[in-house]
């Protein structure tokens, strides 16, 4: 269960990551610096492995097929964290950062962020006035 901010957004933002079959290295660190604040631990190295863990934990949750990812999207966004303050924006502004880490814009990474935008916008959380569209 996720059950803190960081880890939600860090499991949405793995799935746009991986949605294009292609995990780059600049992506990775991308990530890794938006969400270092909010990672437990005293040292980079600590915050770094637990960081490590969980991006592998989404990879083995999230299945393989685009639609699975989109399910998997889909749960995620069923989540009550949603709801606290600036997680939608951390979302939109992280989703940002990973997909123009690697230097392309996949059309599926666009495709599965019109879909996380919608499913929150279905939900009736106020997203339009705080996200402008990034592509």
């Amino acid at each position: 269960m996720i059950n803190e901010p960081w880890r939600l957004i860090l499991h949405l933002l793995a799935v746009v990551m991986d949605i294009d079959e292609h995990r780059h290295p600049k992506e990775f660190t991308a990530m890794f610096d938006f969400l270092d604040e909010w990672i437990p631990g005293d040292s980079h190295k600590e915050r770094n492995i637990t960081f490590t863990v969980e991006v592998a934990s989404a990879y083995e949750i999230m299945g393989e097929t685009y639609e699975q990812k989109e399910a998997y999207v889909s749960s995620l966004l069923n989540n009550s964290l949603l709801s606290q303050k600036g997680v939608i924006n951390n979302i939109k502004i992280g989703t940002k950062i990973v997909i123009e880490a690697d230097m392309a814009l996949h059309p599926k990474e666009k495709k599965i962020f019109q879909f996380i935008l919608d499913s929150i916008e279905a939900k009736n959380y106020s997203i339009r006035d705080q996200i402008e569209d990034i592509f």
